[in-house]
């Protein structure tokens, strides 16, 4: 009998080593899983704040046609590098217009209202408007959560 205890005992430990290692495995995924989304954060907000208000200033009237174009190309290759987290937000939600995502974007990176006002040339109360109707289409209309944190909880 006591040899059977001994068996049962070394196929326990077995076991604990063996859901061990799976508990460290699983650990060391999500970290890298966290790391992925922060450095992708981090990219989009680099772009958004110390990429795109230069663009945005190069946008005159009296740019030629030929700059205004290669505008539009670094703009448009900025916009495929930073896509990963608009392209989760769109598909886990859908019923966001492209204004929401947007306003939703820069909610997201810690702008206030004014300067996103300032960002989408919309009024504030339009950015209030679009912060309430994201609100209400993620279904956090009667909860007392901050929809920024909300929205830096999606992965």
């Amino acid at each position: 009998m006591r040899l059977l205890t001994s068996i049962h005992l070394y196929e326990y430990l077995i076991f604990i080593f063996l859901l061990d290692e799976s508990s460290v495995i699983k650990v060391l995924l999500e970290h890298c899983e966290q790391n992925r989304v922060r450095l992708e954060e981090n990219v989009l907000a680099n772009v958004r704040k110390l990429v795109s208000p230069y663009l945005e200033k190069l946008r005159f009237p009296e740019l030629g046609v030929h700059n205004r174009n290669i505008i539009e190309i670094i703009e448009s290759r900025l916009e495929e590098l930073t896509s990963p987290f608009l392209n989760r937000l769109t598909a886990l939600h859908r019923l966001l217009s492209p204004r929401e995502i947007d306003v939703a974007v820069l909610v997201r990176e810690g702008k206030t209202s004014k300067e996103i006002s300032e960002l989408l040339t919309i009024s504030v109360s339009g950015v209030d408007f679009h912060r309430k109707m994201i609100r209400k289409k993620l279904g956090l209309t009667h909860e007392k959560s901050n929809l920024r944190s909300y929205l830096l909880s999606l992965h």
